[in-house]
């Protein structure tokens, strides 16, 4: 499991990626994002890898290489991008290991389910291309 902010790190990473270089002329650098966002590099390569694997960025290795979109901003949901490094799934999380007495657990267990479901509904709901500035939309 990775850092709660990986959600964050991940949703800033895409939409720099996709205001960049909307038409995937130029690959973006894992250190070159994380300058901008002032984020430690080796984490943020590991979220982009994660990304890649989803099908949401692609990589290119060499001169002219780096991280690009590998879908158009406007078919990539918010939530895609969060559950990609884990986020709201981790809300459904257990709390194996805690001693936590038996109806708290139910009844946190149940909390969580529900805001989960909450969430998922409604990051589903924005794409990527929502978070852009309307002159980088396609």
């Amino acid at each position: 499991m990775l850092q709660p902010k990986s959600p964050t790190y991940a949703l800033l990473a895409v939409t720099e990626i996709a205001r960049q270089h909307p038409n995937e002329q130029k690959g973006v650098q894992a250190s070159q994002l994380a300058e901008t966002f002032d984020l430690p590099v080796a984490y943020l390569a590991r979220i982009l890898s994660l990304l890649a694997a989803r099908k949401i960025l692609r990589s290119r290795r060499g001169p002219r290489g780096g991280f690009y979109m590998a879908r158009d901003p406007r078919d990539i949901t918010v939530l895609e991008v969060i559950n990609a490094v884990g986020g709201v799934n981790d809300l459904r999380g257990t709390m194996a290991g805690l001693r936590v007495p038996k109806p708290l657990r139910q009844g946190l267990t149940a909390v969580f389910r529900d805001a989960a479901g909450a969430a998922e509904k409604a990051l589903a709901r924005v794409t990527v291309a929502h978070l852009l500035p309307a002159k980088t939309r396609r």
